[in-house]
């Protein structure tokens, strides 16, 4: 990369977009120059950072070899037709999408936990961020391996309707303010106004849901542990932001919370909440912290311990993340890693 680095935004009116904006700054992210990419939809129209305001281009018009890191937030297909464009420009890209999370060869980074896997990838590269639930859960359920061994897990999320973009929080917002129920979704496999839908992204014949298997599969992935036991259930709930989870995790050795609350309070990324202090979503929206509360041993086996997660998806579970992974590379570049 060139002594500056130039940093490019594809899906820069999106949900996710908007909010990564709001995280570089709150990193205080340094680079050179910010090129703003959407749909042709979008193009023409400009968006206020730092005081200054950038025009908004055309993904078909723009020459990635412009710029040293892209953050990629508009979609898979999208990611798919030119995340590999902008590698070859000599882009690094970090997307954000599911499209390259499981490819053999691909980085799927939580920095807190495989960040040193960063340090490889140079101009050419493709860098995956993962599911949104799926880094709340394995920033809780990484200290718990640590201390006492994991035999298996057991999630169920409770996601809003962020997760779904823009226009389906729109869409349970004015459901929501209707008198009369909502007949049908169009973002949604039911209206989710006043309803819990327990089916997020497409459903398999198998039974289980294209997201259930994204936490699965990405969780063993970050973790490396490919034999890793964890199964899950995801249910969309009528929430605007903020994604929540029960995890049972049953683990080898019996668990002493004394140590994992230490542990917890050693770790700058993750929160334990007191019983008096139950995270819910309503409270941590654009908050870089993934909270911990409900913090409970079975009491029939020692080993069985329940834990609820919440965090910002659209932080912590996307944008922050990303942001982050972003910010090493920089200071890889700058030298001040």
């Amino acid at each position: 990369m060139p002594p500056s680095v130039r940093l490019s935004l594809v899906g820069a009116t999106g949900a996710v977009g908007t909010q990564f904006l709001r995280v570089i700054d709150h990193l205080d992210l340094s680079f050179s120059s910010l090129d703003l990419i959407a749909s042709k939809r979008s193009a023409g129209s400009t968006v206020t950072f730092r005081g200054r305001a950038h025009p908004v281009v055309a993904i078909e018009d723009y020459d990635f070899s412009k710029c040293d890191v892209s953050f990629f937030t508009a979609g898979s297909k999208v990611s798919g037709e030119y995340g590999p464009r902008a590698a070859a420009a000599g882009c690094i890209v970090v997307d954000n999408t599911s499209r390259f999370r499981l490819d053999e060869g691909i980085d799927l980074i939580v920095p807190q936990l495989n960040g040193s896997l960063v340090q490889r990838n140079r101009a050419g590269s493709i860098i995956a961020n993962p599911n949104c639930s799926t880094i709340q859960i394995v920033k809780v359920l990484a200290p718990i391996r640590e201390l006492f061994g994991v035999r298996d897990v057991v999630v169920s999320t409770y996601q809003a309707a962020s997760g779904a973009g823009q226009k389906a929080v729109d869409e349970l917002l004015a459901h929501t303010g209707s008198e009369t129920p909502a007949p049908r979704s169009e973002y949604f496999r039911a209206p989710l106004a006043f309803n819990v839908v327990p089916v997020i992204d497409e459903l398999y014949q198998s039974g289980w849901t294209k997201e259930e298997l994204k936490i699965v599969h990405e969780s063993r992935k970050i973790m490396q542990v490919p034999e890793l036991r964890l199964t899950a259930t995801a249910v969309r709930v009528p929430v605007v932001v903020g994604h929540s989870v029960a995890m049972f995790t049953r683990t080898e050795r019996p668990v002493d919370v004394a140590a994992l609350l230490d542990s917890f309070a050693r770790n700058r990324e993750v929160v334990a909440c007191p019983d008096d202090r139950i995270p819910t979503p309503r409270f941590i929206a654009e908050r870089d912290k993934t909270y911990v509360g409900r913090i409970r041993v079975d009491p029939d086996d020692p080993r069985g311990l329940w834990t609820w997660i919440v965090a910002d998806n659209l932080w912590v579970g996307a944008a922050y993340n990303g942001g982050q992974i972003i910010q090493m590379l920089v200071e890889q570049h700058t030298g001040r890693a």
